[in-house]
């Protein structure tokens, strides 16, 4: 049996069993399309990365001295960078 039946409230709809399956059900993405999306997300992070680091800098300066946790601020504007670009890549890409 290729689908497992969920039955809630009445209503029944099919849903793949496992993992595999789910990704068969939804297609996967030609080869070339998954190559572009790894080349979106390499170049997005070394973007960001130069960014942060432009910016903590940036900051840094107008301070006058360097940041004590400059690492912590630094991962912080990172992630929220990469969170924020890599949901945009996604989106646009899917």
């Amino acid at each position: 049996m290729c689908c497992a039946q969920v039955v809630g409230k009445g209503v029944s709809s099919p849903r793949p069993a496992n993992g595999i399956q789910a990704v068969a059900a939804r297609g996967r993405l030609p080869e070339w399309s998954e190559a572009l999306e790894v080349i979106y997300y390499t170049v997005a992070a070394i973007v960001l990365y130069l960014v942060a680091d432009r910016v903590i800098d940036t900051a840094e300066r107008a301070a006058g001295r360097r940041f004590e946790y400059r690492t912590v601020y630094f991962f912080a504007l990172l992630s929220a960078l990469a969170v924020g670009s890599f949901y945009i890549i996604r989106h646009l890409t899917a």
